[in-house]
C-alpha cells in the first residue's frame, strides 16, 4: 500500500489518545484490570502518558493513503539513559486503524521509525510490546527486533488474617 508520513495535526490527537489508551488498557494483565476502575485509571494513565503523546519529548507522525485517509500513527522519540548512558530511538506507540490492518501498514510504520531513528543519529531503536499481543510481536520480529529483556510479574497471595507472613508462620 502506498502511504505517506506527516506530522500529526492538532485535530488528530483525540484519535491518537483514544487508540493509545485502549492499547494500554488491552495490554494490562487481567488481574490488574480486575482491580481498577476504568474511568479513574484513564485519568491516571493520561497524566502519565502526556509527556509521550503531546509534548516536545516525542514526535507524533501519521500514516495516510494517497487520498488522505488516516491509516495509523507512530509516536517516536529518544529513549535510554536508564541502564546505560547511551540513548537510542524509541517507538512509544504504533497503531494501525482496525479496518486497515493486515495490509503491511504496521510493518511500514516500524521501518519508517527505524529510518527516523537513523536520521537522528541513533545506533539503535527499541520498543516495548505486551506478551499478550502476538500479532504486534510478529511485526516487530519481522522488522528485525529481538527480545532484550523480559518484564515479569507474579500475583501475590493475600496476607494471612493475623498479619504474619508465610515465613513467620509456625510450621505444621
Amino acid at each position: 500500500m502506498d502511504l505517506r508520513m506527516r506530522r500529526a495535526r492538532r485535530g488528530e490527537f483525540p484519535t491518537i489518545w483514544a487508540a493509545t489508551i485502549e492499547t494500554v488498557w488491552r495490554d494490562l494483565p487481567e488481574d490488574e484490570k480486575a482491580r481498577l476502575d476504568r474511568t479513574a485509571w484513564e485519568g491516571h494513565i493520561r497524566k502519565r502518558l502526556e509527556p509521550y503523546v503531546e509534548s516536545d519529548r516525542t514526535e507524533a507522525w501519521v500514516a495516510e493513503s494517497a487520498d488522505g485517509t488516516f491509516l495509523g500513527y507512530l509516536l517516536v522519540g529518544p529513549g535510554g539513559g536508564y541502564l546505560t548512558q547511551e540513548t537510542h530511538g524509541f517507538i512509544y506507540d504504533v497503531w494501525v486503524a482496525p479496518m486497515h490492518r493486515r495490509r503491511g501498514i504496521g510493518t511500514s510504520l516500524v521501518r519508517w521509525a527505524a529510518d527516523w531513528a537513523r536520521s537522528k543519529g541513533y545506533a539503535k531503536i527499541k520498543l516495548e510490546v505486551a506478551e499478550t499481543n502476538p500479532a504486534a510481536r510478529r511485526v516487530y520480529e519481522a522488522a528485525g527486533f529481538r527480545l532484550e529483556r523480559a518484564y515479569m510479574g507474579r500475583v501475590l497471595e493475600a496476607p494471612p488474617e493475623n498479619g504474619q507472613s508465610r515465613e513467620q508462620r509456625p510450621k505444621r
